[in-house]
């Protein structure tokens, strides 16, 4: 008795189905999972160490401690460089806090090119009157772990072609005022 009972269900499943297919609406499709393809899987090793050697140049010559990249790190920047993003998340990523770096430029822009992006405020800094900006970021020191990615855009800069933007997350987060350690 049971596998009539599941036969007649069966059958119930696919006469809806093909009364809804009849009707002209359509089944959506499956979606495929969204590919996750950092530096870390879709680069190479070398940029990974790119990234990570030109921060912790920078860090060293602040007495700040090696980062460890993160692959997941990696990952959350690439899903949102691939937005190409001209301003910070602002927390959109998820529960945790994230520092957020960002960089972009045209033509032959590379990682070297982000990192000066990156420390180029570094003149700017002032410890009487501290203001937080993406070179704190990078020396901040309770900061262990960054994941960066690059991602291409078109009409990031209208008129001049394709973009590369470069996304880097650092955990634990830095730039919180008065914390500058």
């Amino acid at each position: 008795m049971p596998s009539v009972t599941l036969l007649f269900t069966f059958a119930f499943i696919l006469a809806t189905l093909f009364q809804y297919q009849a009707s002209g609406f359509v089944l959506p499709k499956p979606r495929k999972p969204p590919l996750v393809h950092s530096i870390a899987s879709r680069g190479t090793s070398r940029q990974v160490n790119a990234f990570l050697n030109a921060h912790n140049s920078i860090r060293s010559a602040h007495f700040a401690a090696p980062l460890r990249w993160s692959n997941d790190l990696a990952a959350k920047a690439e899903s949102y460089g691939d937005r190409c993003p001209k301003q910070h998340s602002g927390g959109s990523l998820d529960s945790r806090s994230y520092g957020e770096n960002i960089a972009a430029g045209t033509g032959n822009f590379t990682i070297d090119g982000a990192l000066q992006s990156f420390i180029s405020d570094q003149n700017l800094y002032d410890p009487v009157h501290p203001t937080y900006r993406r070179f704190t970021q990078v020396v901040w020191k309770s900061t262990q772990e960054i994941g960066c990615a690059s991602s291409e855009c078109k009409d990031y800069f209208p008129g001049h072609g394709k973009t590369t933007v470069y996304t880097c997350l650092y955990f634990p987060a830095g730039n919180v005022i008065g914390q500058l350690r």
